[in-house]
This record gives structure tokens, C-alpha cells and sequence, in this order.
């Protein structure tokens, strides 16, 4: 994420609208070098921040395992629902005796 991108995101946030902006600032990049400074963050050359392997790890393991689940039963829920619908609506369009050439080119894409 770019400097500029947090800007953005700063400047539409109710925050921006209460504090004096320059306080605001000065919080976002003091907050910014301390992340940098614990390896949480790394920053290149053009002001691009990523998340290092430890930060994305301390950012993932702030759900409680019972989130996880949750998470996990929903994404297992929508990918069947989605392989499903498509199914469905490739019966709906396709004639079924066509179904089989039509696997047949699929499976032959590149």
C-alpha cells in the first residue's frame, strides 16, 4: 500500500473530520516507523509498504479459532453454492446431450 493510498483512506474517515490534521499526520507516520521499526512492515524506495511474513501472521492470528471456523464454513459453503449454480445454469443453456462434448472441449483447453 502507498503513502498516498493511506492518505487517502485517512482523509475519508470521520477521524479527519474531528482532529486537527496535522496531528492526524504525524500519528499515521509515527505509527508507520514504529511498525517499520518492530519488522512488521517494510517499506521500499517509492513509499510502497507490504506487510512482512511476522506481520501478516500477528494481523491473521487476531481472530479467535472460532472465527476461523466460521470463515472457513462460509468459503466452504459459497464454493459449493457457486460449483453448484454453475452447474445448474449450464444444464439450463446447454442441451444435455451436448453436455459431454461440451466437457470434452473445456477439458481440452490451453
Amino acid at each position: 500500500m502507498s503513502k498516498l493510498a493511506i492518505g487517502d483512506y485517512i482523509r475519508n474517515t470521520l477521524l479527519y473530520r474531528i482532529i486537527d490534521h496535522k496531528i492526524l499526520t504525524d500519528l499515521v507516520e509515527s505509527t508507520l516507523h514504529d511498525l517499520a521499526a518492530k519488522e512488521l512492515i517494510a517499506a521500499d524506495s517509492t513509499s510502497t509498504f507490504e506487510a512482512t511474513k511476522l506481520g501478516k501472521a500477528i494481523a491473521m492470528s487476531s481472530f479467535a479459532p472460532e472465527r476461523w471456523n466460521f470463515y472457513l464454513q462460509g468459503t466452504e459453503e459459497s464454493c459449493a453454492s457457486f460449483r453448484d449454480g454453475w452447474r445448474d445454469a449450464l444444464s439450463l443453456y446447454v442441451h444435455t446431450n451436448s453436455i459431454a462434448s461440451v466437457w470434452h472441449q473445456l477439458a481440452n483447453l490451453p
